[in-house]
C-alpha cells in the first residue's frame, strides 16, 4: 500500500481562509438548519477559519470555539479573494451617495451586499 507524504516548501504553505474583519459589534449567526441562533460578539468570529460556504444559501461557515456557525458574507471580511457578482445579480439603481439624508449608501437593489 503506497502512502503519500505532504511536504511544505518555503513560500508554498497552504493558506487558510480566515475572518479578517467583522463589520459590527455582534453578528447574527445561523445553524445548520439555516435558522437564526442569536448573535455572537465580533471577537468570537475574528481570526477564525472559514471552513466553507453553504451551497444553498451562500452563508459562510466559520469555525468558532463552540462549533461551526454560518454568517452572511457581507457581515465579515475574509482573507480569501472574493469574486465580484456575475453581471445581472445586482443592479445599480442610482449613484452611490454618502449623504446623511440618505440612509442607503450603496445604491444597489435590495438583496445586494
Amino acid at each position: 500500500m503506497a502512502g503519500v507524504t505532504l511536504v511544505s516548501l518555503p513560500g508554498h504553505a497552504a493558506k487558510t481562509n480566515m475572518v479578517t474583519d467583522v463589520f459590527a459589534d455582534s453578528v447574527t449567526v445561523f445553524g445548520p438548519d439555516h435558522k437564526p441562533m442569536g448573535k455572537l460578539p465580533a471577537a468570537a468570529l475574528l481570526h477564525r477559519p472559514v471552513v466553507g460556504e453553504d451551497p444553498t444559501t451562500g452563508l459562510l461557515r466559520i469555525q468558532t470555539d463552540t462549533g461551526v456557525v454560518m454568517v452572511k458574507p457581507g457581515k465579515v471580511g475574509t482573507s480569501a479573494k472574493v469574486d465580484l457578482p456575475a453581471e445581472g445579480d445586482c443592479r445599480l439603481l442610482r449613484p452611490a451617495s454618502a449623504s446623511r439624508e440618505d440612509s442607503s449608501t450603496s445604491g444597489l437593489a435590495s438583496g445586494c451586499n
